[in-house]
């Protein structure tokens, strides 16, 4: 069972969660001033279509409208799902299938070394849970028995680290069933206590694990054969509006700190025609904001994440230590989970063009029709494959007519994520999408930062490809081979997203250089 655990783990993917504050400790790179120069005024491209659909709203962040999942009860695929208690079951063939047809997530001495062993221990192979469903929420943090009557027996618990999201498991043994249920209340605290889940998924989760186990008792629970709890999640992901599984669907932020600069907050829903998709759009005006000056825009990648840095940053600027900026945040439509690393590949690996599109020629101009933006110091901000995109957008921003940036924060770009290493663009990021290949010059200023102690954070992803702390410094050299001034590379002694508060800090405050 060990063996088999630590194979499946193999497919857990980058998550990067909310911080606390970091302090920098290390600054290299090169220090130089990128040429300020006033930019022309932004033309809109928007579609009549996608102006029609855009709309200023009142904050419906602080209604928190993911809440309600807006399911359909006739739709008939998610019908035959939302009633349903229900495990998935895996035997031997099924594995000797899984690894045999998915080539790319596998060395082929990799693919082999399973498939031996799968031939010489097919017991370990054998009746194996993938996971289980309670009325349309699916649980993968337990491995239960594939039978149960009710007395003694064993579970496999699965917990993950949210600094490193390194998974691990328990398995545990109980005497009765009054045992097994003391063991979820124990091991779903422990969820909460360790940062994994909250309270609300505590009390969902231990109800739906009781209900799951007195249906295995009486003999009810359904079989599922292999793929359909993969299937079902594809399904819900196309699906929004009728996915019940809602208790990784919240942004973090502080309600209270929200409600105090509430007045300078307002909500905007775009609709992109290419990605034929809805993004919430929240713009932060600073303390003193004066219409009829203009303001640098700071726009934040991944908003489910940035509404604490928002406060955070407000409150720098209104004690006078950071210069005034419009603060912006793009984020997803509240019917989608923005926490899956695979909604989040969508634009920032997948689709990048197209993203870049809806920020350089629909968001920026429309935005910068509200207020007056000073696109001469606006900056973009992205981490991890945020990061991924921000290079991409850096690179490609003399292919468009609007310059709405002329500052870039690249965290921590996840090069290396399969989502990025498998699309069309990974091959073009080395030679920064042939921007040397078209122009003599650059005109535009990086920071590049990153966390001293990250690289350790996904080692086991990284395979023939760069890290991310050398992906950072590869980029750096080939700046400088280009003879590339306008960059900064910070190093903060953090784990992979820990340093974002304070970097972002920093680069308000202007001490990010």
């Amino acid at each position: 069972m060990k063996k088999l655990i630590s194979v499946l783990l193999s497919a857990t993917l980058l998550i990067p969660l909310s911080s606390c504050r970091k302090g920098s400790v290390t600054v290299s790179g090169t220090t130089a001033e990128a040429d300020r120069t006033d930019t022309a005024a932004l033309v809109n491209h928007m579609t009549d279509d996608e102006l029609a659909a855009t709309e200023e709203t009142d904050l419906m962040l602080l209604q928190r409208p993911w809440e309600d999942t807006g399911a359909d009860d006739t739709d008939p695929y998610f019908e035959s799902f939302s009633h349903k208690i229900a495990y998935e079951v895996w035997y031997v063939d099924d594995y000797i299938s899984y690894y045999e047809e998915y080539t790319d997530e596998y060395t082929e001495s990799e693919r082999s070394a399973i498939l031996s062993d799968i031939e010489e221990n097919p017991e370990y192979y054998d009746q194996i849970i993938q996971g289980i469903l309670v009325n349309g929420t699916r649980y993968y943090c337990i491995m239960p028995p594939y039978e149960y009557d009710g007395g003694a027996g064993e579970i496999t618990f699965l917990h993950f680290d949210p600094e490193t999201y390194d998974s691990t498991y328990s398995e545990l043994s109980f005497g009765n069933y009054d045992e097994l249920k003391d063991m979820l209340r124990e091991e779903l605290r422990l969820c909460v206590e360790n940062g994994e889940r909250d309270e609300v998924f505590e009390e969902q989760a231990y109800d739906d694990l009781v209900l799951f186990f007195d249906t295995l008792i009486a003999g009810q629970v359904e079989e599922l054969p292999a793929g359909t709890l993969e299937d079902y999640t594809v399904y819900s992901y196309e699906h929004p509006a009728v996915s019940s599984d809602q208790q990784s669907m919240y942004w973090e932020f502080d309600e209270e700190q929200v409600r105090q600069i509430e007045d300078h907050i307002r909500e905007f829903h775009f609709f992109d025609r290419e990605l034929q998709k809805n993004y919430v759009i929240h713009v932060i005006t600073p303390p003193s904001y004066d219409p009829d000056r203009s303001y640098g825009a700071l726009v934040m990648t991944d908003a489910v994440w940035r509404f604490n840095d928002v406060y955070s940053l407000y409150t720098e600027m209104e004690q006078g230590r950071a210069e005034e900026k419009i603060l912006v945040t793009i984020g997803q439509d509240y019917r989608i989970d923005p926490w899956d690393n695979e909604v989040r590949a969508n634009e920032f690996c997948l689709n990048m063009r197209e993203f870049l599109d809806f920020i350089t020629d629909n968001m920026m101009p429309y935005l910068s029709e509200q207020y007056n933006i000073d696109t001469s110091v606006s900056c973009l901000f992205g981490h991890s494959q945020g990061g991924i995109f921000t290079h991409y957008a850096a690179f490609n921003s003399d292919l468009y007519e609007n310059q709405p940036f002329s500052e870039y924060i690249i965290g921590s770009p996840a090069f290396w994520t399969p989502y990025f290493t498998d699309t069309e663009y990974f091959d073009g990021y080395k030679d920064e999408y042939g921007y040397f290949d078209r122009n003599d010059t650059f005109d535009k200023f990086l920071y590049l930062t990153g966390g001293t102690l990250e690289d350790a954070d996904y080692e086991e992803y990284y395979g023939d490809n760069d890290s991310t702390l050398q992906g950072l410094s590869n980029l750096a050299e080939r700046l400088d081979s280009h003879e590339v001034t306008s960059y900064v590379m910070r190093l903060y002694e953090s784990n992979h997203y820990m340093y974002i508060p304070q970097m972002l800090i920093d680069y308000a405050e202007g001490v990010l250089n």
